[in-house]
C-alpha cells in the first residue's frame, strides 16, 4: 500500500468540490498549497482537511508509516511558510471550529472556553464577545488560534494580561504515534510545556481550553505622527521612549513605533522616514491624557495627533486589525498574501539599549532611507514595540503565570523590534529584487542592534526564514529551554514525524 492509498483507505477518496484529501494534480491543489508568504512556496505530497481529532490521528499514522514529514496548518500565516512542507503532509485543521463556554453547577457561564483549533483570532473574538469575555493576542484577525498558541502570542493588551499562550489551561493534542491525549499543567505537563512555545515540533492541537478575562469597556486607540529631522534627534527621542517605557508606562498602555518610508512618484527621489507612535490604553480619556502627556512632554519634537478615539472592546480589535472584517468566513486568502521577509530583535529588560546603541541604530535607518529610491512597491518597515517594563514596582503581564510552564523564551523582553519588507498584496511571486532589498536592509538594521550576539533575542512568531535550526533555537528559546526541548523531542517524537526547518 502506498502513502496515498493509506490516506484514502483511512480518510476517504478525494472529492473535487470539497476535498478532504488534496493531491498534486487535483484542481484545488494550487490554492490548497498557496502560502501566506508568496516568496516561500512548497509543494506538499498531500493536504488533508480534517473534521475530527480521529482524522488527524489516522493521517499521522499513515505519514509515520511511510516516513512522510508532517506539519499542521491552522491559519497558515507562518512568516517562513512552516505550515507547508516540501514533499510532506499538511494536516489542515480549519474545519475544527466547535466553541463552548464552561458553565457551573447552576448553568452560569464561567471564565473558561473550549474551542477547535481551526478558529481564527477574529472568529474567537466575536464568539467571546457574546458573553463580554476577551483574551490577549496579535492584531491580524485571520491568524489561526493554534499557531498563535504555539509561538507565544503577544498583542496590544499583553502588558496587562500576558501572552495568548499563558491563558491556555488545557489542550487536546495528537502526538506522533497518533494517540489523542490531553495536556495541561497536571496532565502530561512536559508536553504542555513544549507545546506552548515549540508546538509544531511535538504534536497537532485539535482543541484548546482558555482562561478568559472580562472584556474591557473602554479602549482608547491613538496615533501621533513625528518627523525627526536626523538620526541624532531620533536617537534622543527613542532613548527617552525606552526610559519612560521601562519604568513609567502603566500596564494598561500598549505602545509601538511604526517607522516606514514615504512613497515618492519619482524613483530617483530619496524616501523620507515617517515615524508614527501608535498605541492602546485600557481606561478613561482623562487618565489617558495624563499618561500620554508624561511620555510626549519628554520628546524634543512636537508630534501631530492624528487619532485619539474611544472604542468598545470588539470595535478596538477590528480597528487594530486594519478595520478588516473579524469573521474569516468567505475570506479569499490570495487577497491577503504577499511576498515578504521579516526578522525580529528583542531588547531585554536587564540590558536596555544605551544612548550610543540608539545612535548606531537610527543612523543605520537614515542611511537606508537615503539608499532606497527605486519604487513604491517595497513596503519597508521597522516596528519598535514596548513589551515589558515595570510600573510602580510591579512586573507587566508578559512575565506572567506561564513563565515557568511554557517554553516561550524571552520573558524579560522590554522592546520587540520587527524589521522587513512586503511586496504588493496578492501579487505574483516575481519579486526577487524586492525581497533581496528587504533581506539586506533588515540584516543591516538587525546588525546595528547587535543581533546574533546573544541568546533569547528573537520572537518565534516572527520567525526568520534565513536562520538555521541551531540559531533559531538559541535566539527564540535560549540554551536552557533548547536542551529541555531536545530531550522532550526524543520522548514525544523520536522518529521526527513532525518536521520543519527549525524543528527540534
Amino acid at each position: 500500500m502506498s502513502f496515498t492509498a493509506c490516506l484514502r483507505s483511512e480518510l476517504g477518496a478525494p472529492d473535487s468540490n470539497s476535498s478532504k484529501i488534496v493531491l498534486p494534480g487535483d484542481p484545488s491543489y494550487p490554492l490548497s498549497t498557496l502560502t501566506y508568504n508568496l516568496a516561500i512556496q512548497r509543494n506538499s505530497s498531500a493536504i488533508v482537511y480534517v473534521s475530527t481529532a480521529n482524522d488527524v490521528s489516522e493521517a499521522i499514522k499513515c505519514a509515520s508509516q511511510f516516513r512522510i514529514p508532517v506539519v499542521a496548518r491552522s491559519g497558515g500565516h507562518s512568516y517562513a511558510s512552516f505550515s507547508s512542507s516540501p514533499h510532506g503532509l499538511i494536516i489542515d485543521v480549519t474545519n475544527l471550529k466547535d466553541f463552548s463556554f464552561a458553565t457551573n453547577h447552576v448553568g452560569e457561564i464561567g471564565e473558561k472556553v473550549t474551542f477547535g483549533a481551526g478558529l481564527r483570532l477574529g472568529d474567537l473574538d466575536m464568539a467571546l464577545q457574546d458573553h463580554e469575555r476577551a483574551v490577549p493576542h496579535g492584531v491580524f484577525p485571520y491568524i489561526g488560534v493554534a499557531g498563535h498558541a504555539t509561538c507565544g502570542g503577544f498583542g496590544p493588551t499583553s502588558r496587562m494580561y500576558g501572552l495568548f499562550s499563558d491563558h491556555i489551561v488545557e489542550m487536546e493534542v495528537v502526538i506522533a504515534n497518533g494517540t489523542i491525549l490531553k495536556a495541561s499543567e497536571k496532565t502530561n505537563p512536559d508536553l504542555f510545556f513544549a507545546m506552548r512555545g515549540a508546538g509544531p515540533s511535538f504534536g497537532i492541537i485539535t482543541s484548546l481550553t482558555l482562561r478568559t478575562h472580562q472584556a474591557p469597556t473602554n479602549v482608547i486607540l491613538f496615533e501621533i505622527d513625528y518627523q525627526f529631522p536626523n538620526s541624532d534627534v531620533a536617537a534622543a527621542n527613542l532613548y527617552h521612549f525606552q526610559s519612560w517605557g521601562s519604568r513609567s508606562a502603566p500596564s494598561q498602555m500598549g505602545l509601538r513605533w511604526s517607522v516606514k518610508l514615504n512613497h515618492t512618484a519619482n524613483s530617483l527621489t530619496p524616501r523620507r522616514l515617517n515615524w508614527k507612535l501608535r498605541g492602546s490604553y485600557l481606561g478613561h480619556l482623562g487618565r489617558f491624557d495624563r499618561v500620554i502627556d508624561k511620555l510626549t512632554s519628554g520628546f524634543s519634537v512636537k508630534g501631530e495627533v492624528v487619532k485619539v478615539q474611544l472604542y468598545d472592546w470588539l470595535e478596538s480589535v477590528r480597528a487594530l486589525g486594519g478595520d478588516r472584517a473579524l469573521s474569516s468566513e468567505g475570506i479569499n486568502p490570495s487577497n491577503h498574501n504577499a511576498s515578504y521577509y521579516a526578522k525580529s530583535f528583542i531588547v531585554r529588560d536587564v540590558n536596555p539599549m544605551s544612548y550610543s546603541q540608539w545612535t548606531t541604530f537610527t543612523k543605520k535607518l537614515y542611511d537606508i532611507s537615503a539608499g532606497i529610491k527605486t519604487s513604491e512597491d517595497l513596503d519597508w518597515f521597522v516596528e519598535i514595540v514596548l513589551v515589558g517594563g515595570r510600573y510602580q514596582g510591579q512586573e507587566t503581564g508578559v512575565r506572567g503565570s506561564g513563565s515557568k510552564t511554557t517554553s516561550f523564551g524571552p520573558r524579560d523582553a522590554l522592546l520587540l523590534f520587527q524589521m522587513g519588507g512586503f511586496g504588493p498584496k496578492g501579487a505574483s511571486l516575481d519579486h526577487g529584487d524586492l525581497m533581496d532589498t528587504a533581506k539586506v536592509t533588515s540584516d543591516q538594521v538587525y546588525d546595528s542592534l547587535g543581533g546574533g550576539r546573544k541568546e533569547l533575542t528573537g520572537y518565534n512568531c516572527y520567525v526568520d526564514s534565513e536562520f538555521s535550526a541551531d540559531r533559531a533555537h538559541r535566539e527564540y528559546f535560549g540554551e536552557k529551554n533548547t536542551e529541555i526541548l531536545k530531550d522532550l523531542k526524543n520522548v514525544w517524537d523520536p522518529l521526527r514525524v513532525f518536521s520543519h526547518p527549525h524543528s527540534f
